[in-house]
């Protein structure tokens, strides 16, 4: 049974147009629950100044679960523009006591502005588990100076298993950033 719930909440939401006029919203979700949530949904609805919602798009996190105190970002795209008076986003996710903690970590994790504007990261991230981990995901984000997120990035590490021990790279390029972003960070799981 998935629901909301107030122990999941989104923060630092912020919204922009894609070059087709389509909606971004960008943001956080907190746990705040001492148990792990999987299947978390962020759902935005679009209202008008009268109340009657004008477009309404759910999108899932890139990552299986959020374990207790984790904050991850969300992307939620919309396939349309439509004009809005003000936007509600609200959180669901299922209570999943045996969700495992990620056994990634990143090895090493470096970044640097290339001579056209483009900001590159390039990361290893290792699986220091036992066990091998099937389609670890990653997700990269920029932030802004007042902590809301700026863009992100994300992906599979691998589409087969990581095996203990085993390393991987990432490498991702934001397009022109320009000073939009004040820092980044990197989250993985797996």
């Amino acid at each position: 049974l998935q629901a909301a719930t107030t122990a999941l909440t989104s923060s630092s939401v912020a919204s922009s147009k894609d070059l087709n006029g389509n909606w971004i919203f960008l943001g956080q979700v907190g746990n705040s629950a001492k148990v792990a949530y999987s299947n978390v949904a962020v759902t935005v609805n679009l209202y008008s100044a009268d109340q009657k919602i004008v477009a309404t798009k759910t999108a899932y996190l890139d990552f299986d679960s959020i374990a207790p105190g984790q904050t991850l970002p969300f992307r939620v795209w919309f396939d349309s523009g439509p004009d809005y008076d003000h936007a509600v986003t609200t959180v669901s996710g299922t209570i999943d006591p045996s969700a495992q903690v990620s056994s990634l970590t990143y090895v090493v994790i470096t970044s640097d502005y290339t001579t056209s504007g483009d900001y590159h990261i390039r990361a290893v991230v290792q699986n220091d588990s036992k066990a091998p981990i099937s389609r670890p995901t990653y997700v990269i984000a920029l932030y802004q100076q007042n902590g809301k997120i700026f863009d992100y990035s994300s992906g599979f590490l691998t589409l087969d298993k990581l095996n203990p021990g085993a390393s991987v790279s990432i490498d991702v390029t934001f397009f022109n950033p320009a000073t939009n972003f004040s820092r980044y960070r990197a989250f993985t799981s797996g």
